[in-house]
């Protein structure tokens, strides 16, 4: 059960707006930072355990999946941004700008970080 607010559920959408994103995978664990940061924690059967961060917080937009949303995975000992390789657990997340899943948003974690001019070309 989470821990977080109930409108959480609500605020949160895919990387272009156009989709909520499903709560239920991240609902294993969550807290909130004193610079109300959110991380939020979760596995799924036989998958690596992810952790997901809104890095301003849930009470501040854009709460969208690769724009301030972001999810990392932990497969054995090593932490990698979603997006950098499908082979680590959690498959094909995609990150562009006409996607309509769910998950859109989730691949972008590695974008973010490695393409400098990533965050001037959001949806």
């Amino acid at each position: 059960m989470p821990n977080y607010p109930a409108d959480v559920s609500k605020n949160y959408k895919n990387f272009n707006g156009t989709n909520y994103v499903n709560m239920e995978c991240f609902d294993d664990g969550q807290f909130i930072l004193s610079d109300g940061m959110l991380v939020m924690i979760n596995t799924i059967g036989a998958c690596p355990l992810n952790v997901s961060i809104d890095v301003n917080g849930y009470r501040k937009g854009p709460n969208r999946f690769g724009q301030d949303l972001f999810m990392f995975i932990i497969n054995g000992n090593r932490l990698y941004p979603a997006g950098l390789n499908r082979n680590i657990g959690w498959g094909d997340m995609p990150c562009n700008k006409s996607s309509t899943e769910w998950t859109n948003g989730g691949g972008c974690t590695a974008r973010a970080l490695l393409e400098s001019d990533f965050f001037k070309n959001l949806p």
